[in-house]
């Protein structure tokens, strides 16, 4: 009884908060919303259940003229076991407001806001056993700012800093193994590297995910919107066939001088293990 008056308390609250609100707003929106905002708001709760009678989902909404149901409110999801699922919060169709995940343990998984639709401020996520694994700004929809992991026991593993969603600079270098490896890269689209040494690049970053081992070192080259010079000569889009055995043992060397590079310019440059 007492979940029941605060589900329906929930649902009342969000009922005369539109209410209140809309006269100041119905006539910035369309005919249609304007119509449905200024009638009065029946906001209902409905409850759905597992085969076994526990509670799998619990929420509030209204009806459009069209009959279409309308998230409003709390919205509760459980998991077969009992273990709370998910609990959010919608406003005319919408996420907004905190939404928090929970583990199968009852412990939390994640937590952060939304805001129509988009995930806004700092969202947090732990491990399985309670310990923070990460945490992260978001700004409409995107993340922005440095993100911080870490691991089960609490250290810090990783920081990225991202711009509008995007990571300011990560060059991520393949391994010189038979394995395949699948990570992200961020490269410039020309890298240069001259007969002397001298290492220049230009444009922007552009993100790509492959999957690669170094016998298909060539595949990867020319996949990527980039080409690499090497003594002079191109060993990536504009050449099939590729790389020598003496390009390749270059390898190593133009990877330091690149992170060398992107490093003394205030960029993290990460290396996969050997």
């Amino acid at each position: 009884m007492i979940d029941f008056m605060l589900s329906f308390h929930d649902c009342r609250r969000a009922s005369l908060l539109v209410i209140v609100m809309v006269p100041l707003f119905a006539w910035a929106q369309d005919s249609p919303s304007r119509e449905q905002a200024i009638r009065p708001m029946h906001v209902q709760k409905k409850t759905e259940r597992f085969s076994n009678g526990r509670p799998k989902a619990e929420y509030c909404f209204y009806r459009e003229k069209s009959g279409q149901e309308v998230l409003h409110g709390k919205y509760v999801k459980w998991s077969e076991s009992g273990q709370k699922f998910s609990e959010q919060d919608y406003r005319n169709g919408k996420i907004d407001g905190r939404t928090i995940y929970w583990q199968e343990n009852g412990k939390k998984s994640s937590q952060g806001m939304y805001h129509n639709n988009y995930p806004v401020g700092t969202w947090v996520s732990w491990h399985k056993n309670g310990q923070k694994e990460s945490s992260c700004n978001y700004v409409n929809g995107k993340k922005e700012g440095v993100c911080l992991w870490w691991d089960d026991h609490g250290r810090q593993v990783d920081s990225v800093e991202y711009i509008h969603g995007r990571p300011r600079a990560i060059a991520e270098w393949e391994a010189r193994d038979q394995r395949a490896l699948k990570t992200p890269i961020y490269l410039y689209p020309s890298i240069l590297v001259l007969p002397k040494g001298s290492l220049t690049f230009s444009s922007a970053y552009a993100g790509i995910t492959k999957e690669f081992s170094v016998s298909k070192l060539e595949e990867v080259f020319a996949s990527l919107p980039a080409s690499v010079w090497v003594d002079g000569k191109s060993i990536g889009i504009q050449q099939v066939g590729l790389a020598s055995e003496a390009d390749h043992q270059t390898m190593d060397e133009i990877t330091e001088k690149v992170k060398a590079f992107f490093t003394g310019k205030g960029y993290r440059v990460y290396g996969l293990p050997s």
